[in-house]
């Protein structure tokens, strides 16, 4: 009986595995969980995607609406310097102008006063006489009180003008740059001073006038 036994025990087949350490696997390869899963995951990547995309939009939109902001900003605040720029120049300019008037002034006045201080006697009572009759009729009868040093050349001046009617009388108490004249309508006092004041004045005035 032993021997058959053994013969018996022989004669069991076996299983032979064609793929020895690997386990035949029952189940499918992708679960559906995981099909699930994966479908899950893409929706997540685009909603991150649009929202990547969303905040990309907003931040490009507030980039420019900064860059627009500082360009306003630089922009105002360039036309604020220039505007004071503009009024210091301005400012100086007038200053400027101000000083070249005073400077001109000065110095045609002081070029005047030498003209004046250089003109002779004769010169001088010519200007004297002349101022008078463009003041008043020398048609009309008056009296030209002179000092009677300066006699002869009131005369010699009026005779230029043959239409006078004025009687030269000497008066010693007025000095040789000065003339009266009385009328009936008044007295009036003149002295080579006073007509040098009056052109002083009227030329200031026409400096003033030119280069305002």
């Amino acid at each position: 009986m032993a021997g058959r036994y053994k013969r018996i025990k022989m004669l069991n087949c076996r299983k032979i595995n064609i793929y020895p350490g690997i386990k035949r696997q029952k189940e499918c390869i992708i679960r559906r969980e995981n099909v699930e899963k994966f479908y899950l995951s893409e929706e997540i990547i685009n909603a991150a995607i649009q929202q990547k995309n969303k905040i990309l939009d907003e931040a490009h939109a507030e980039a420019e609406a900064i860059r627009l902001d500082v360009r306003h900003r630089v922009s105002r605040q360039f036309w604020q310097d220039a505007q004071v720029l503009l009024d210091d120049w301005q400012r100086e300019r007038e200053k400027m102008k101000e000083d070249i008037l005073q400077c001109t002034k000065q110095l045609l006045a002081q070029a005047l006063q030498l003209a004046f201080a250089k003109q002779p006697t004769e010169k001088r009572t010519e200007a004297l006489i002349q101022h008078l009759r463009r003041n008043y009729d020398e048609k009309s009868p008056a009296s030209l009180l002179v000092n009677p040093q300066l006699r002869i050349q009131v005369e010699n001046v009026l005779k230029m003008h043959s239409n006078n009617h004025w009687e030269i009388i000497d008066d010693s108490r007025l000095q040789k740059d000065q003339l009266c004249l009385k009328s009936t309508t008044g007295d009036f006092f003149i002295s080579w001073e006073t007509v040098k004041e009056q052109l002083l004045s009227a030329v200031t005035e026409n400096t003033d006038a030119t280069l305002t």
